[in-house]
């Protein structure tokens, strides 16, 4: 069972990027321990990496069904957090930021509770040659460079200004395409079929029409005839929108019907096709207003993203990180 240090921190995109940080182990406890990485003076040792690869996959599975190039991904990501965690909690000493106690007991109450006992946790720490000051230095630390990441985030917040100027220049990504709903019946054929089955399956076709038009109702004519998994809907897609529907001459078969409409037999790949429309909307712009909460997300997200990046490369200036660990080409963590 791994220990957690993560303490809370509900920002929602600050969050994403502290993936369940691990504990780094002093030196002395894995004395004999490969180094994997150094971020100035600090060591990161392979068992550092096992504990943080326990996060990513449970070590049974990562040691059995996981192939070989995914084990390389996951420690090369597993790394990159090790040393991006070091990086924040060096920037948030800088940056004179205090660790919350009361977090850092949560968390503790939080392996107690996942253990079982303090006692089996005692045990569990022991094992591993940690003690209950190593690891509530370890919370602190990470609970430091959440910390920094929530500052990052409010840091990246958008205007309304920032919000309107973006949707004024990108009007295309918010055209709402016209939609139909539409009811569908598929008399399949082979494509490889001969034309006499071709002709058989288009009388049976013509035939269905014949009931609809003479009033029989659609939706049990698709129940009882229609050969794709929209029968048991009575043939109802719901709304489909213009450029979706596929292939294209069903697309402008069924744009081309008015509502209550009911197409002709329609021949393609797949078969014949018999259509019915039901209500139209026509397409437009989505208004601003309509956006704005989605836009602001999407907006905040990619300029926590872009500051987030910014920092960690000057913060690598400042503290040279130094990769020892054998990765794949190309996937040098750094």
């Amino acid at each position: 069972m791994t220990l957690i240090t993560k303490t809370r921190f509900c920002s929602l995109w600050a969050s994403a990027f502290l993936i369940m940080v691990v504990p780094m182990i002093t030196a002395s406890a894995y004395a004999a321990e490969k180094t994997v990485a150094r971020v100035g003076d600090t060591v990161i040792t392979e068992a550092d990496l096992r504990d943080a690869l326990d996060r990513y996959v449970p070590s049974g599975a990562f040691h059995g069904s996981i192939d070989r190039s995914q084990k390389d991904e996951y420690r090369v990501a597993a790394l990159n957090d090790i040393i991006e965690t070091e990086l924040l909690y060096r920037e948030a000493r800088k940056r004179d930021i205090k660790p919350s106690e009361e977090a850092v007991e949560a968390v503790i109450q939080q392996n107690i509770k996942q253990f079982g006992s303090e006692e089996k946790m005692n045990k569990a720490m022991e094992q591993r040659g940690f003690t209950l000051d190593i690891l509530r230095d370890q919370i602190r630390k990470h609970d430091m460079a959440a910390a920094v990441l929530k500052e990052l985030a409010a840091q990246s917040t958008c205007t309304d200004e920032e919000l309107q100027k973006y949707y004024e220049e990108n009007r295309a990504k918010y055209r709402r395409p016209d939609a139909l709903h539409l009811y569908h019946i598929l008399i399949k054929v082979d494509p490889g079929a001969s034309e006499d089955v071709w002709q058989e399956k288009k009388k049976l076709a013509e035939q269905l029409l014949e009931k609809i038009r003479a009033g029989e109702d659609f939706g049990i004519i698709a129940y009882q005839y229609s050969e794709d998994p929209y029968k048991f809907k009575s043939g109802d897609l719901g709304f489909v929108h213009r450029g979706r529907l596929s292939p294209q001459e069903l697309e402008e078969a069924a744009f081309s019907l008015k509502e209550g409409e009911v197409s002709g037999v329609i021949r393609t790949i797949h078969g014949f096709h018999i259509l019915k429309a039901g209500e139209k909307e026509v397409g437009g712009t989505k208004s601003f207003e309509e956006v704005k909460s989605r836009l602001r997300k999407e907006l905040e997200k990619a300029r926590y993203e872009e500051n987030k990046k910014a920092l960690i490369e000057r913060l690598k200036k400042e503290y040279p990180v130094e990769i020892s660990l054998e990765l794949p080409q190309g996937n040098n963590g750094r």
